[in-house]
């Protein structure tokens, strides 16, 4: 658990305070497990953001740098334990290595992998046909032609390469 935040500390009385540095206030004083997602603007990828001080600021990791502490040498991302790209719970939140976050992205099922895709031109289903159809030594031209994809894309799907 982080240390609880003094209001007083920050020289700010509530009042004084924005909505979304309200809000900041709240979750790292919450003692919950479940997420906590931001309510105000998010950037194009789906992490939180707000201006604060007049600078457009990575919500996410402004509350992983107040709980935790600053990024430390090694690590660059602000990894997310839920999965959730919207959420600041401090409890959610850690620093990590980008291979290690994309992993936890792989394991949440949020990577933008196979069917995600959004060049993906097969289906999961039709992966396995491919691969069904190459193993039994069957013609992958002609493979290709029936699932409408080129010859290329289907051999190298064929051979594990690809999916």
């Amino acid at each position: 658990m982080h240390p609880p935040i003094d209001k007083r500390q920050m020289g700010m009385h509530e009042a004084q305070m924005s909505k979304a540095e309200q809000f900041i206030i709240k979750a790292l004083d919450a003692s919950t497990l479940e997420c906590i997602f931001w309510p105000f603007a998010l950037d194009p990828g789906g992490y939180p953001k707000a201006t604060l001080n007049k600078r457009t600021k990575a919500i996410h990791r402004l509350v992983c740098e107040i709980a935790h502490g600053s990024c430390p040498p090694g690590l660059r991302d602000a990894a997310h334990s839920c999965g959730n790209r919207s959420c600041i719970n401090p409890e959610h939140l850690s620093w990590k290595t980008r291979s290690a976050n994309a992993m936890d992205r792989i394991d949440h099922g949020t990577a933008n992998r196979g069917e995600k895709n959004g060049k993906a031109t097969v289906t999961k289903a039709q992966v396995y046909q491919i691969r069904e159809a190459y193993d039994a030594g069957a013609n992958i031209s002609r493979v290709a032609r029936q699932m409408g994809i080129r010859v290329s894309a289907a051999a190298r799907i064929g051979r594990r390469v690809t999916w």
